[in-house]
């Protein structure tokens, strides 16, 4: 039996928690394009997901990757909410995170309504 209309793989989160699932099925792919990590962490602070300490955490890490490494395990650990707003956040900070676009297209990110009513803040000094 063949469905229709399905050639192509689709990417199916799990379904209780589709954004946790989504950063840790694509984490190298986030890794190797997250070049900028300081934006990420000024946002998650201004919007109340990560606290200084977090912060802190992030910052102690000796290389970029590991950074990246390092916010992807704290934003998970923190919950769906907090995952979709890192999905928001790459996807609306597009210009510093312009190798990310054709992903974020892919997987079709959609924000919920309370994500978006989110302040997002670009920090980028190469991008902002």
């Amino acid at each position: 039996m063949e469905e229709q209309g399905h050639s192509e793989m689709e990417i199916i989160p799990s379904e209780s928690h589709p954004h946790i699932q989504l950063l840790k099925s694509n984490r190298e792919l986030l890794v190797t394009h997250i070049r900028n990590t300081q934006c990420l962490v000024d946002n998650l602070l201004k919007n109340d997901y990560f606290s200084a300490e977090d912060a802190e955490i992030v910052c102690a890490c000796p290389t970029q990757p590991d950074k990246v490494r390092k916010i992807l395990d704290l934003v998970q650990s923190k919950g769906e909410e907090v995952s979709e707003f890192f999905l928001y956040l790459l996807q609306q900070l597009a210009d510093a995170y312009v190798d990310l676009r054709p992903w974020l297209l892919e997987i079709g990110f959609s924000p919920s309504l309370l994500t978006q009513s989110k302040v997002v803040v670009n920090t980028d000094p190469d991008s902002a």
